[in-house]
């Protein structure tokens, strides 16, 4: 019984604060991330429909518009953001791991890179409008990653 008490936490939680109620920050990226990496929890797919509930937050996309369209200052957003690039790159790194290991999480892996790059681009366009406080190599090099996501995000190959 006692085994099962984070998956009933979370079974309770999902359904009195359903995934599209709120949207996630930094923290609860990086709370998420410490429980799936301390054996509290599993890695999130969709072949449950707890976790596909998870999976679903996880990779939402108004969690980056939360943040792009707060009032902080620029950096700020820019410390949040990348704090979120770095739990999403683990999460990334997590399930090519599982994947090598036979896990059927292709689909969870391919969603999980397309949203690595779309926080990738927010911190990239958001390095842009920094103007003269960045050094230049480093808003041409936001140039570039942000248009290589723009064109990739224009070809629809994510779903």
């Amino acid at each position: 019984m006692l085994a099962r008490w984070p998956s009933m936490v979370f079974l309770i939680w999902a359904v009195v604060v359903p995934a599209a109620a709120y949207a996630w920050t930094s923290e609860e990226y990086f709370r998420q991330y410490s429980l799936r990496y301390n054996g509290k929890v599993p890695l999130p797919h969709l072949g449950n429909t707890e976790q596909a509930i998870l999976f679903g937050q996880l990779v939402d996309r108004r969690n980056i518009t939360l943040i792009v369209n707060s009032r902080e200052p620029v950096d700020s957003k820019l410390r949040e953001l990348r704090m979120m690039l770095a739990t999403v790159s683990a999460y990334r790194a997590s399930y090519n791991l599982a994947l090598t290991y036979g896990e059927p999480l292709q689909q969870e892996l391919t969603r999980v890179q397309a949203f690595t790059l779309e926080v990738a681009a927010a911190v990239a366009s958001l390095s842009l409008q920094q103007g003269e406080k960045t050094y230049s190599a480093h808003g041409a090099l936001a140039t570039q990653i942000a248009g290589v996501i723009q064109s990739i995000t224009e070809q629809q190959r994510f779903t």
